[in-house]
Formats: C-alpha cells, structure tokens, sequence
C-alpha cells in the first residue's frame, strides 16, 4: 500500500503486508507436514514487512524516514523500526539511520542497530564511500533461558569507477570488528554485439 497525497507532494506513506492463510489443516508437532505456518493458532497469519512515512525537504535534495523499513545502503541490509536520514549534494551524499531490528518472527526491539555512511565523488567517473554499522543481538537459544549477546561492528570502504555507459569496476573491503571480513573486486558490463 502506498499513499502519495496530492495536497502534499513530498509526504508518502509505504507499506509491505504478509498474509498467510493456513488452509490445509492442523498438523500435529510430530507431523512432517507441519510447517512454519502451523506454529501459529490462527489460519491467517500477518506479518509488517515495511511502514513508515517519508518526508523529502523542498530545500535541497534529502529526506527523512520514520517507521519500519528496510535499510538498503551500507553493506549490513536490515529491517528496522526507527529513523532514517539521508541528503545528496554536490558531490557528497550521506545517509544515518537509528533504531531497534525489526523481526518478523520475534519481538526484537531491544537488539540496537544503527549505522552510518558518507560517500564522495572524488573523480568525474569515481566515486568512493565509507560506512560503518553497529548492530547488537540477543539470541535466543532455542529450549534454554540463556541467550548469547552478539555485538558487531562492521567498516566498510568502496570504490566504484565508471569506464563508460556500459561498464565499471567495483572493489570493497569489509572489517568486522578489527579483521578483514570480505575484499571483494568486480568488473561488470554489457557489451553488445551486431551481427
């Protein structure tokens, strides 16, 4: 469901529903049909993917997002309930974001998450970015009281350059906590042929 109100042109409301209808019966525990949708006493079973309310400032080119979404920039993609920043300049961008993870399957709202990030246009045809993410869990052990609190921190730097229309190259590294998790470099691009 989105709402985009005439009178107010940069407000918007979005949102992303999971119905389920169990119609197949009730299995019993022990049953190997029995699937994640049984866990549930009700037929209908709903989960809140994404709603929040955006607004875009009339000033220049940022917005701000307040609600359950899903935080796509960074290298840590998270579904949160709180808030989120971002503005574009010249040849700047940034984004912030704050907030508790949003789970769809269990009350998680006191697991923090939050990051940062800037980005810079150092070159016509290069841009490199920096974000750093911190993110804290509790989880749960399954038939036990005891949980296991995982605090985690990731830094990652990223260059992105363009050669043309059709092709650029792409590297990133990634620490988690203070190690080098992931250094990854990519060449991508269409090319087409005319016979």
């Amino acid at each position: 469901l989105n709402i985009d109100p005439p009178t107010y042109e940069r407000l918007h409301l979005r949102s992303t529903l999971w119905f389920t209808e169990d119609l197949d019966g009730d299995e019993s525990a022990s049953s190997p049909f029995r699937g994640l949708n049984d866990t549930s006493d009700t037929w209908v079973t709903s989960r809140v993917f994404s709603l929040y309310v955006e607004a875009e400032s009339a000033l220049d080119d940022s917005n701000i997002r307040v609600g359950r979404q899903r935080i796509t920039d960074g290298v840590a993609y998270n579904r949160i309930d709180g808030l989120y920043f971002s503005t574009r300049q010249d040849k700047w961008s940034a984004y912030a974001f704050l907030g508790a993870r949003a789970s769809v399957y269990e009350n998680s709202h006191n697991d923090v998450s939050t990051g940062t990030g800037i980005s810079w246009l150092a070159l016509p045809d290069t841009r490199v970015s920096l974000d750093l993410f911190y993110g804290d869990d509790e989880r749960r052990r399954f038939g036990s009281s005891s949980e296991d609190d995982i605090q985690s921190r990731l830094t990652s730097l990223s260059v992105r350059h363009v050669l043309n229309e059709q092709h650029y190259l792409f590297g990133r590294a990634t620490w988690h906590e203070s190690e080098l998790d992931e250094f990854r470099v990519t060449a991508q691009g269409l090319s087409l042929i005319h016979i």
